[in-house]
Order: C-alpha cells, then sequence, then structure tokens
C-alpha cells in the first residue's frame, strides 16, 4: 500500500555536539636557540632545539699587519727560522751537529727556537684573523709574559751556542771544521738579534696591557696636581712679640 502523498516525511537529525579538542601547545621559540635539520626546508628537529650554534667569523686586519708589532712578529720567525737552518747545516748528513761535541748546547738552541717560531706565527695568526676578539684571554698580558720568556729563553741558548764555540777553539783548535765553526757564529749572532726583536714586542704588549689597565682600573686615583679634598683655610697664629712690653 503506498503512502499518501500529501504525507511529508520528517526525520530527527541529531544535533550537532561540540567537543573540546584538546590540541597539543606550540611551545615558543627562543630565537637565540636555531635548530638544525638535515634538509632544507623540513621542520626544527626538536631534538636539537635546545643546543645553540656559534659561528666564527674570520675578518683579515689589515692594519695590523702594517703595524710594527706585526712586522715584528714576521721578523722574529724570519730570523729564528735562518738560525735554525745555519745551525743544522753546520755539519752535513741528515742531523749532523748532533755528532759534535757538546751537542747538548745545540739541542737547547733547536728546542728554543723551535717554540719561539710556532709561537710568533700563531700569535701572528691569531692577531691577523682577530680571533683574539672570540678566545677570551688577556691577549696583552699573554703576551707580554710569553715574550719575557722567550727573550730569556734566546738569551740563554745563543750564550750556550757561543759558548760551544769558546770551548771548540780552546780545547779542540783541530777537532772540528771551521765551517761548522762559523755556522755556529752566525747562529748565535742570529739568536742574539731574535733576543732584541722579542724584547720589542715584549715592549708593545706590556704598553697596551698597562694603559688598558688603567683605563679600564675600579680604583682611579687623582694626580698630584689635581686634588680633589678640599683645600682648609690655615690661620696664622698672632704675632705677641710687639705686645710685650718691657
Amino acid at each position: 500500500m503506498a503512502a499518501p502523498s500529501n504525507i511529508s516525511l520528517q526525520m530527527e537529525l541529531p544535533l550537532a555536539t561540540h567537543r573540546s579538542v584538546n590540541l597539543p601547545e606550540q611551545q615558543p621559540t627562543d630565537p637565540t636557540i636555531t635548530g638544525c635539520s638535515d634538509n632544507v626546508g623540513n621542520e626544527l628537529n626538536p631534538e636539537n632545539s635546545d643546543k645553540v650554534y656559534s659561528i666564527i667569523v674570520l675578518r683579515l686586519s689589515s692594519k695590523y699587519a702594517r703595524s710594527a708589532p706585526g712586522i715584528l712578529k714576521l721578523c722574529q720567525a724570519m730570523f729564528v727560522l735562518v738560525a735554525l737552518i745555519f745551525l743544522t747545516t753546520a755539519e752535513p748528513g741528515f742531523a749532523g751537529y748532533l755528532l759534535l761535541p757538546l751537542d747538548w748546547h745545540l739541542r737547547i738552541f733547536v728546542f728554543v727556537a723551535v717554540f719561539c717560531f710556532v709561537f710568533s706565527l700563531a700569535s701572528y695568526v691569531v692577531h691577523v684573523y682577530r680571533l683574539k676578539d672570540t678566545l677570551r684571554i688577556d691577549w696583552n698580558k699573554f703576551d707580554f709574559i710569553m715574550y719575557c720568556l722567550q727573550c730569556f729563553g734566546l738569551l740563554f741558548a745563543s750564550s750556550m751556542v757561543a759558548s760551544t764555540v769558546g770551548y771548540y777553539d780552546a780545547m779542540m783548535p783541530h777537532g772540528v771544521s771551521p765551517l761548522a765553526k762559523k755556522h755556529l757564529v752566525i747562529t748565535s749572532v742570529l739568536g742574539y738579534v731574535s733576543m732584541f726583536l722579542y724584547a720589542g714586542s715584549a715592549y708593545f704588549s706590556g704598553k697596551q696591557w698597562h694603559t688598558l689597565v688603567q683605563q679600564f682600573s675600579p680604583y682611579r686615583f687623582p694626580s698630584q696636581g689635581s686634588s680633589s679634598q678640599p683645600e682648609t683655610p690655615t690661620t696664622e697664629a698672632p704675632n705677641l712679640a710687639g705686645n710685650i712690653i718691657v
């Protein structure tokens, strides 16, 4: 039996229910913290979100390369290297100078010269490429101490080489070749010249260190000419000599 056409079917639709969905909260990103991802455009890796990456930018300082301390460092490395070449070629053959009498005197000079050569090049690179700005070290104080130690080291090592030549002339006049003696004399002279070059670098470093210490010192004492204390008036004692009646 067919349903009449004038009867409309009504369907009760369920009312829409609103549910609160708890979405995961997005943690605020700190602009100072940078993440790292394998592919460009991917999202930040949450495991690396707590890591801080620092970038060191190398800047060439041509001003320091043309300054007196920079030129001194290059001269130091050159003179020490030439002194090492003359010492190691005093006798023919590989390490022939070690066969000479009193070779331990020469070993001391080789050790001091190699240390000074490496330090001069490393200090030049640190100052020219401004790596001292990234390393939190008082470079003026550090350079002053190191250059003073190298001055005393070169003085001692050069004196040892000079004493070796004097020993050869006094005790072994014909036991050592004249070429070896000549090389040792040149090595000693170059060692003394290098000592004065390192003394110049110690002077410049100490001067800069003293200037910075006085500029940023928390205790500043007034100079003798300008005194900050107010002057107290001095009262002269009355002259009672004229009031005495004889």
